[in-house]
Formats: C-alpha cells, sequence, structure tokens
C-alpha cells in the first residue's frame, strides 16, 4: 500500500471526524475507536428521540462525498445507538450495547440507524 494512499485514508477519516463534531450538540464528544469506527456521546439527551435525530444527522452528513489526494470518495455510515437511564449501565455494557446495535444498522443497509433503548 503506497504512502499516498495511507495519508488519503487518515485524510478521510479526519474529515469524518469533522463532519459528526460539526452536527453534534455543545458537550457531545466523538471520538475514533479504531478502523473507521468512532464512537459519540450524547449526555443528558431528553428522549429516545433526540439521540436517533443525531444519527439521522450524522448519516447525512457522511453521505456527502469526501475529497482526498484530489479524489472524490464516497462512504456510508450505520450508526448503533444505545441509550440508557444514568447509573443504570457501566461505559463496558453501554459500548456493548451500542456496538450491537451497530451490527444490526449494517445488516440493515448502509446508511441506517438501530436503537436499542433503556438497555439491560
Amino acid at each position: 500500500m503506497s504512502s499516498s494512499r495511507i495519508r488519503g485514508g487518515d485524510d478521510v477519516l479526519a474529515q469524518v471526524g469533522q463532519r459528526i463534531t460539526g452536527v453534534l450538540r455543545p458537550g457531545d464528544v466523538v471520538g475514533r475507536l479504531g478502523g473507521d469506527e468512532f464512537a459519540v456521546l450524547c449526555p443528558h439527551l431528553a428522549t429516545d428521540h433526540d439521540a436517533i435525530a443525531i444519527a439521522e444527522r450524522i448519516v447525512v452528513a457522511l453521505e456527502q462525498p469526501f475529497e482526498a489526494e484530489s479524489v472524490q470518495v464516497a462512504i456510508g455510515a450505520s450508526v448503533g445507538i444505545a441509550t440508557t437511564e444514568p447509573g443504570r449501565l457501566d461505559a463496558e455494557q453501554l459500548i456493548d450495547a451500542a456496538d450491537r446495535a451497530l451490527y444490526r444498522a449494517k445488516g440493515e443497509g448502509r446508511g441506517r440507524w438501530h436503537l436499542l433503548a433503556s438497555t439491560t
């Protein structure tokens, strides 16, 4: 793999992080888990619908083409959502629930989200 190909991939991942950040609320946090997976922490959501609205904004933002090394790149996103009440799940359980939701969304096709609400 050429270094320009790696650099182009890194550029796209950086742009993905910027686009996700651009559709979040103040106080929400995005981080790259590894590879092409990102996690978004959205504290203080009033309803599951608020989480869904954020997921839909992320999907739309990532549908737009990216540019890397003077080439347009099209990607898509699948979003897994896990919501819970404060203190009900620890961080590991919440991440596991979001991961299960992500794989359900991926199974339904690119550009989709799946919600696991108030998981136990």
